[in-house]
C-alpha cells in the first residue's frame, strides 16, 4: 500500500476532527455496551450458579430436586417434610463423607428468613469461588439467644450488635405468630457475600427449638429433626454413588441432588432473562454499526468536491477508494481500541462492588475469544461500511464535485 495514500488518510481524518470523533465515539459506546453487557450476562450466570460452591449434595426430606433447592439454597417456599437428626448423624459418620451442615428453616423476621444452624455452616459453607463465610462484626452465635444477620438484613432494617429482635413463624409476621417472649441479641453480622445468605437471620439449632416448646439446654443438646442438610465429600468419585445410597434411603425417604445440576436446569427455567440481555446486546451492536454507516454516507455528500480535486491533480479512481477505506479502518480500529479500553476499566472498577452486592464474579471478564470475534467483526462491518461511499467516489466522475453547486 502506497505510504502517501496512508497519510493522505491520516491527514484528512486530522482534517475533520469533529465527525471523525463523532464516528469514533459512536463505534465506541457500541463496542463498550456489547462486551460489558456480554461480560455482565456471564457474570450473572455465573453468579446464580455459584451461589453455593464446594457442596457436593444438598439433602432433604422426599420432595422435588428444584424445591429441594430453592428452600434450602435460595431460602424461597417452605418444605414439606423434615429429615430426623439421626439420620444427619449417620450421615456424618459415614466414612466418604466429610462434613455435613444441618439447616432448619420455617421462620422469619420482617419479611427475612431465619436459618437454625451451628458452626459446620461458618466452618464449610463456601460461594462463589470457593469463598467462605465470614463475620464482618462481632462473633458468630455462641447461645440459643444470640443471632447473627446477613449483611442486607443488617443493612435494610438499621441494626447494629446488641439490637434485640423478635422471630415470627411462618414468612410473614402476623402479630399474633410472633415469638415476643424470646427475643434474641444481634451478636455479628456477616461480610457480603451477594447471595441469599445476605438475606438470612442465622441462629442456632437449639434456639429454633427454643422458641417452640420448653427444651433442655445441654452441651449434648441434639434437635429431633432439621429441614435438610449439606454434604460435602471426602472425594468427588464417590458423589454419585452415595447420593444414590440416599435417594433409595430405607430409614426414611429422602432426595439428595446436586447442587451444580438443579442450578443449572433451575437456570433453564428463568433462561429468558438471559435470551433479553442477548437480544440487547445484539441490538446495541447493530445501531452502532448503523449509526456508523449513516455517518459515513452523510460525509461523503459534503466531501464530493475535495474528492474531485483529488482526482484533478491526479489521483486515481481505486486511489479514493483506498483512502476512504483506510479512513473509516482507521476510524473503526480507533473506536474498538476505546470502547474495549473503557469496558474493561469500568469492569475491573466496579468488580469489587458488583462482587460483593450483587454477587457477580467478573474474574472471568478477560479477553478472550468474544473479544476477538467482536474486534474482527466491528472492523469488518466498518469495512463494508467504508466501501459503500467508496465504490460510490470510484464512479463519480472527474467534474461532478468541481461543478456541483
Amino acid at each position: 500500500m502506497n505510504a502517501a495514500l496512508v497519510s493522505l488518510a491520516w491527514k484528512s481524518l486530522l482534517a475533520r476532527k469533529l465527525p471523525v470523533l463523532l464516528s469514533m465515539a459512536a463505534v465506541a459506546l457500541s463496542v463498550g455496551l456489547l462486551i460489558s453487557t456480554e461480560k455482565i450476562r456471564g457474570g450473572v450466570r455465573a453468579g446464580f450458579e455459584n451461589t453455593i460452591s464446594g457442596t457436593d449434595l444438598v439433602v432433604g426430606a422426599r420432595t422435588g430436586s428444584l424445591n429441594l433447592v430453592l428452600y434450602s439454597v435460595f431460602r424461597l417456599g417452605d418444605p414439606l417434610q423434615s429429615v430426623s437428626w439421626d439420620t444427619v448423624e449417620l450421615v456424618a459418620q459415614h466414612r466418604d463423607v466429610s462434613w455435613v451442615i444441618p439447616m432448619s428453616l420455617g421462620d422469619s423476621h420482617r419479611g427475612y428468613r431465619v436459618l437454625g444452624t451451628d458452626e459446620r455452616y461458618l466452618q464449610h459453607y463456601r460461594y462463589g469461588e470457593d469463598q467462605n463465610l465470614k463475620v464482618a462484626q462481632g462473633t458468630w452465635v455462641n447461645g440459643p439467644a444470640e443471632t447473627v444477620l446477613g449483611a442486607d438484613v443488617a443493612k435494610s432494617l438499621g441494626y447494629v450488635l446488641g439490637d434485640e429482635i423478635i422471630l415470627s413463624h411462618g414468612i410473614v409476621s402476623a402479630g399474633f405468630a410472633d415469638h415476643d417472649e424470646d427475643p434474641f441479641t444481634v451478636v455479628g453480622i456477616l461480610a457480603p457475600t451477594g447471595t441469599p445468605v445476605d438475606r438470612t437471620v442465622h441462629v442456632s439449632l437449639l434456639g429454633i427449638d427454643a422458641i417452640h416448646g420448653p427444651v433442655k439446654v445441654n452441651e449434648d443438646y441434639r434437635p429431633d429433626f432439621v429441614t435438610s442438610f449439606l454434604v460435602g465429600m471426602k472425594s468427588r468419585p464417590t458423589v454419585l454413588r452415595f447420593q444414590r445410597i440416599l435417594n433409595t434411603y430405607d430409614k426414611e425417604p429422602l432426595t439428595a441432588v446436586i447442587p451444580g445440576v438443579s442450578l443449572s436446569r433451575l437456570w433453564s427455567i428463568i433462561g429468558p432473562v438471559e435470551t433479553i440481555l442477548k437480544v440487547f446486546t445484539a441490538l446495541v451492536f447493530i445501531v452502532g454499526m448503523v449509526g456508523l454507516a449513516t455517518t459515513l454516507l452523510a460525509s461523503l455528500a459534503g466531501r464530493k468536491r475535495e474528492l474531485s480535486i483529488l482526482r484533478a491533480v491526479g489521483a486515481r479512481p481505486r486511489d479514493l477508494l483506498t483512502i476512504l477505506t483506510l479512513e473509516t479502518v482507521i476510524t473503526t480500529a480507533g473506536g474498538v481500541i476505546v470502547g474495549w479500553t473503557l469496558a474493561y476499566a469500568t469492569l475491573w472498577g466496579l468488580a469489587p462492588y458488583l462482587r460483593a452486592n450483587y454477587g457477580l464474579v467478573l474474574q472471568a471478564a478477560l479477553p478472550g475469544s468474544f473479544d476477538v470475534l467482536v474486534f474482527a467483526a466491528v472492523i469488518g462491518i466498518g469495512l463494508i461500511a467504508g466501501l459503500v461511499p467508496g465504490i460510490s467516489a470510484y464512479r463519480q466522475g472527474l467534474n461532478e464535485g468541481l461543478t456541483s453547486n
